[in-house]
């Protein structure tokens, strides 16, 4: 009964597009809203799992491409699959620098077309250099640390 209010008050809420500025009740929240955690957990395990065994079949090469196919969807569950794989001491410090960087640039490269898609050449020229002068800034703090 509470999902199938919520997913009224939703459906409602959205087709008078009042909740994207301010939600008009409390729990007035579409459904696919409050699904995010779960999805961001199966992510999260989904990537470990495919680190972890790129890592194993192919060494620091599949880690590091185990994470950009990761980091295209999400920059923070490989970096967290390559937290786990250093705590259980499977791989060092310098792969889980590397790999860090990978997932960022992977990330933002992925942002920058989507940005480039949604909004236009203006907005995607903007999004793409502050994307790139992060992960410039994360290249230097990295090289710094060598």
């Amino acid at each position: 009964m509470n999902d199938t209010l919520t997913l009224a008050t939703g459906l409602a809420a959205a087709s008078r597009r009042r909740w994207r500025s301010q939600p008009w009740w409390p729990w007035a929240r579409p459904w696919w809203a409050r699904w995010r955690p779960r999805r961001r957990a199966g992510l999260l395990a989904a990537v470990t799992l495919i680190v972890g065994w790129a890592e194993r079949q192919y060494g620091s090469a599949g880690l590091l491409v185990g994470t950009a196919r990761g980091a295209l969807a999400d920059a923070h569950a490989p970096v967290a699959a390559l937290g786990a794989l250093h705590a259980a001491g499977a791989i060092d410090t310098a792969a889980v620098r590397d790999g860090a960087l990978v997932a960022v640039a992977a990330n933002s490269c992925t942002r920058s077309v989507t940005a480039f898609v949604a909004g236009g050449f203006g907005y995607g020229v903007r999004v793409m250099a502050v994307l790139a002068a992060s992960s410039a800034a994360a290249l230097a703090v990295a090289l710094s640390l060598r």
